[in-house]
């Protein structure tokens, strides 16, 4: 089952350490380290000049599948679109909509039945404005109750659409490259990564929390990942926390697999929250995704 879990205690600063290892220390954009690509060539970008449905697939499910989210995932609310803001003039446009009180949006994954594309290592990084708001007259309203993300599930090596190499979630490990949710945390953003043995031994880890303030302009988040160490970058520069390989096997390193890249707009829900009454429509908008390796 890939599915999208909760990580609903993220939104509190320096989380219980019962569930957590954390690094609590995270670097403003003007102060981290700068991204160095020195040694790898980009091998795989969509600039979204249109939805390529050979690469891009569609997930379709009821709302409340996972995490208690209000919208229903299906096979539409995704286009392209001008924007004068993207660097080819287009951009892939994610759309939630509230009809007759009935939340709709789009979860697209790059695994497919056709030939999926997945990968291990390497920097991953995409283009994105954060989702604006709009209320049944087209006024911008506040974005509470969206929470888009940008993240990397395990592929299934058995191409069965399944729990990747070492079993059912968390087994096989989430990244979470980029999740956001201002209704219960603000201006924050959160890169994450999610790993153990089973349920139960579930545990994650913020590798970058408070390091970005919304301002309806496109920014760049990325991960940087080799076979010791993940870590997430904003604008071309570290956001300044790392999770390390400890060598202690797949509960706690399942990172050593291909992954597949995941791009969706929830609404409400666990992390969510709360949904501005006034929201009638939600737009998520993506210049690119990059790979380099």
């Amino acid at each position: 089952m890939k599915i999208k879990r909760t990580i609903g205690s993220i939104a509190v600063a320096c989380l219980a350490s019962a569930a957590v290892i954390t690094s609590c220390c995270f670097l403003p954009n003007d102060e981290g380290e700068k991204l160095d690509l020195s040694g790898m060539s980009l091998v795989w970008e969509d600039n979204f000049s249109t939805l390529d449905t050979a690469t891009w697939t569609h997930e379709v499910w009821a709302a409340g599948k996972v995490n208690n989210e209000k919208q229903q995932y299906i096979k539409g609310n995704t286009q392209i679109v001008d924007d004068d803001g993207a660097l080819d003039g287009k951009a892939l446009r994610i759309t939630a909509k509230n009809e007759s009180g009935a939340w709709k949006s789009a979860r697209i994954k790059t695994e497919n039945a056709t030939g999926d594309k997945s990968w291990k290592y390497g920097y991953i990084e995409a283009r994105i404005k954060l989702p604006l708001a709009y209320d049944s007259a087209g006024n911008l309203v506040s974005n509470n109750g969206v929470w888009p993300a940008f993240w990397l599930m395990p592929h299934d090596p058995n191409g069965k659409n399944g729990d990747g190499a070492y079993g059912t979630w968390p087994a096989s490990g989430e990244i979470d490259i980029l999740e956001y949710s201002p209704s219960t945390s603000q201006d924050k953003c959160y890169s994450t990564v999610h790993y153990g043995a089973d349920n139960a031994s579930h545990k994650y880890t913020s590798i970058g929390a408070d390091y970005f303030k919304a301002d309806g302009k496109y920014h760049t988040f990325g991960i940087k990942w080799n076979k010791d160490s993940l870590e997430p970058y904003y604008d071309g520069r570290s956001i300044g926390g790392i999770y390390f390989n400890k060598g202690e096997g797949y509960e706690t390193w399942p990172f050593d697999q291909p992954f597949y890249i995941i791009l969706n707009l929830a609404i409400g829900g666990d992390l969510g929250g709360a949904i501005n009454s006034d929201m009638a429509k939600a737009e998520y908008d993506i210049d690119y995704v990059r790979v380099y390796q």
